[in-house]
């Protein structure tokens, strides 16, 4: 019985380590990619226009053929944009290829 006990807190115990590691590197990942969207480009300033949504202006500033949603996640990143909402004459950075 003690056996089985031991085996089993084993087995948690890895597990813990196991999603700690994976957590830390999904931590690392995600810092890479926020340091190369804010680095590793241009950017141009945009100001916002009444009706105008990030996707309208990633669209019109997708130079590159990248996925829409990818320069969407990249603009609000550099922009600190919790949510998606723009305003009228709000200046946003978007980036250039």
């Amino acid at each position: 019985m003690k056996i089985k006990l031991k085996k089993g807190r084993i087995i948690v115990f890895m597990a813990v380590i196991v999603l700690l590691l994976l957590s830390v590197s999904l931590g690392y990942s995600s810092n890479d990619t926020l340091r190369e969207t804010k680095e590793q480009h241009e950017h141009i300033t945009v100001t916002v226009q009444k009706g105008d949504t990030l996707w309208d202006i990633a669209r019109s500033n997708n130079n590159s053929g990248e996925d829409i949603r990818s320069l969407v996640f990249k603009i609000r990143t550099i922009n600190d944009l919790q949510r998606p909402v723009l305003y009228p004459g709000q200046k946003i950075e978007v980036p250039v290829y």
